[in-house]
């Protein structure tokens, strides 16, 4: 019963925890050093909240676009073909059981 407390806290605490507490820092630093210290930037952002609306609405689909390109167009066909095409690949891959 420990050692799967201790799967659900890592898969939990890797995948989800961490990933909102980067995003969370994230906001705050970009926070302080553009609405803060740009004072153009200060009329529009006057709060905090404001500015992690207008980032979230502006980065996610920004990051889910180039995600998108990057496993349609980019490293991950290019990566595919290269390992399709190297002489080891076959070799070195894990043999699958039918």
């Amino acid at each position: 019963m420990l050692l799967r407390w201790r799967t659900y806290f890592r898969r939990a605490h890797g995948t989800y925890l961490v990933l909102f507490a980067f995003f969370a820092n994230f906001i705050v630093i970009r926070y302080r050093l553009l609405a803060e210290h740009v004072p153009a930037l200060k009329p529009l952002f006057s709060s905090l909240t404001a500015f992690a609306i207008a980032l979230f609405l502006i980065y996610v689909p920004s990051a889910v676009l180039i995600g998108r390109l990057d496993c349609k167009k980019f490293a991950v066909p290019i990566d595919s073909e290269l390992s399709a095409k190297h002489p080891l690949s076959a070799e070195t891959s894990p043999k699958r059981r039918h």
